[in-house]
């Protein structure tokens, strides 16, 4: 089986598969290999975007000591995979309007997942050693846009709530403030506040 091929079921693995799935890919593929070439996404911010806290520390736990170098590791973005678990995602009623009743169903399906889901994402995230106020801040622009708006962790939670009136998802976004702030005390009381911006 090729490299690609590889690359392909660990992908699948994530999104369609089940946790021993991903536990066959990873014998194959490095949880912090890059799964999408046009994002350099790995396999870490995959899980993180999907809602898959089980399947992210499946992930974190074959790492080993690379742990903290790899959930801080952006994409060409500028996104870790604690960004893009934070990251603003279309409402359901604006996807709603734009596709068919079918595509609709299965999305409604993963943004219920993925938002019941992202406290724990969250937390898999921060106890394994992912910076609360990364440097590298999020560019929801892209890294190539002349626009390049700089937006923070705390700037994704507001806008998916401003964006959002579903009550599951701000209960979510409140929640994962929640840890970021009580993890960010917890880097300032251990002094590592200089890793902070």
């Amino acid at each position: 089986m090729s490299e690609q091929e590889n690359k392909e079921k660990m992908k699948y693995a994530i999104i369609n598969g089940t946790n021993e799935d991903v536990e066959k890919a990873l014998k194959k593929v490095r949880a912090d290999e890059i799964l999408e070439t046009e994002t350099n996404n790995s396999a870490l911010h995959m899980a993180a975007y999907n809602g898959e806290p089980e399947k992210l520390a499946i992930l974190l736990k074959s790492l080993k000591q690379e742990k903290v170098i790899a959930v801080n590791t952006p994409n060409k973005n500028g996104f870790t995979p604690l960004m893009d678990a934070l990251y603003p995602v279309q409402t359901m009623d604006s996807y709603a309007k734009e596709h068919t009743p079918e595509e609709t169903k299965i999305r409604e399906q993963w943004y219920k997942r993925r938002f019941e889901n992202l406290p724990k994402t969250v937390k898999v995230l921060l106890d394994n050693g992912a910076n609360p106020s990364p440097q590298n801040r999020a560019n929801r622009s892209g890294a190539d846009s002349p626009n390049k708006e700089q937006l923070s962790l705390n700037d994704l939670i507001e806008i998916g709530k401003e964006e959002c009136n579903d009550k599951t998802v701000r209960k979510a976004l409140d929640n994962a403030k929640k840890q970021l702030e009580f993890k960010k005390l917890q880097w300032k009381l251990l002094g590592a506040e200089k890793l902070m911006d």
